[in-house]
């Protein structure tokens, strides 16, 4: 009898544990798969996130970058306009020196033209030296708005003056001789179209006068001289190598 009790038993038992391990191993295939997906769904998301981070970082740090070429573009540029004004504030400093030297060597011109009677020339003469005194105004204006300090414009306003007055002065010169070489030659045109020797004399000595006016004139002119001219000037020349070597020229 205990040997077939033996046997039933065991055939119990394989049952039972038959029931139990059909129970639990769809339930466990299934807590292993959640727990297998759980796992790859938390890699999954943990890559997502440190790719989002590391998006984020290159996203900020072009924002960076961006900023910075922005900023450097910006202070290129401001360099640049101030570069621009020195040049420009140079430019018109070195218009005024060249106009000194145009109103001296136009002194020697008009001096020559006079000589030759050529008041075509000096007509032409006499418009570049509006010129001049124009394109002169026109760079101390330029230095003056460029120039922080206005102290320093002192030697620039007294020897553009100086430029200035002679630059009248030669066109008063230029303006008055042209009249007197043409009245000169209309006095020789009427001499010889006169009908009485006695009239023909009578403009000849009014065409010597004339002639001889515009001698003096001329005599004038190279007599004449600014005295405070050369003063003038190596006080502006002092203040032009000042302003080179300060290097800050705009203010």
């Amino acid at each position: 009898m205990l040997p077939y009790l033996s046997v039933i038993l065991q055939i119990l038992l394989i049952v039972v544990l038959g029931f139990l391990l059909y129970k639990m191993l769809p339930a466990y295939a299934t807590r292993k798969g959640e727990n297998r997906a759980d796992k790859e769904d938390a890699g999954k998301i943990s890559y997502e996130q440190e790719h989002g981070r590391n998006l984020a970082t290159k996203d900020d740090i072009d924002s960076v970058i961006k900023e910075l070429e922005k900023v450097k573009s910006e202070v290129s540029l401001a360099e640049q306009r101030k570069h621009n004004l020195i040049e420009k504030r140079n430019e018109s400093l070195l218009g005024i020196v060249e106009a000194a030297e145009r109103m001296r060597i136009m002194k020697v011109q008009i001096a020559s033209y006079i000589s030759n009677l050529d008041a075509k020339n000096l007509s032409r003469l006499t418009d570049e030296i509006s010129e001049t005194l124009v394109s002169l105004r026109k760079n101390v204006q330029i230095v003056t708005a460029l120039t922080s300090d206005e102290k320093e414009l002192d030697a620039l306003t007294i020897f553009s003056y100086d430029i200035t007055s002679v630059g009248m002065e030669y066109i008063q010169i230029t303006t008055n001789t042209i009249s007197q070489i043409q009245s000169y030659e209309l006095l020789l045109s009427r001499a010889e179209a006169a009908k009485t020797p006695a009239k023909s004399q009578q403009y000849c000595d009014k065409a010597y006068e004339t002639y001889e006016y515009i001698h003096k004139i001329k005599e004038d002119l190279l007599k004449s001289s600014n005295k405070n001219w050369q003063k003038h000037e190596e006080i502006f020349m002092k203040f032009l190598n000042y302003s080179y070597r300060k290097g800050k020229l705009v203010g």
